[in-house]
């Protein structure tokens, strides 16, 4: 397979990490400078809300049941460069 000229200069990370129980086996992050906005756009979309922890990032439910997380980020602090953008 041949990899496109700019895919050489981007980085990957994976944080693997032991989840309690349930049968998630991935769990996602997602960061977003405006958490309502986000979290109300997931709604719309079938998610729901579990909870916020520490009145910082909210813990959330996909439509099949696994658990996510939506946490803020300081306008200007995400990587544009990559950042996925939906538009209203």
């Amino acid at each position: 397979m041949r990899r496109p000229a700019h895919a050489a200069a981007r980085v990957f990370a994976l944080l693997v990490q032991r989840l309690g129980t349930g049968p998630a086996r991935v769990h996602l992050d997602i960061h977003t400078d405006d958490l309502e906005a986000e979290t109300a756009r997931l709604e719309a979309l079938g998610a729901r809300r579990l909870r916020l922890v520490n009145d910082h990032w909210c813990v959330m439910e996909d439509p099949a049941g696994l658990p996510f997380c939506v946490i803020p980020q300081p306008p200007g602090s995400l990587n544009d460069q990559n950042a996925q953008r939906w538009d209203d």
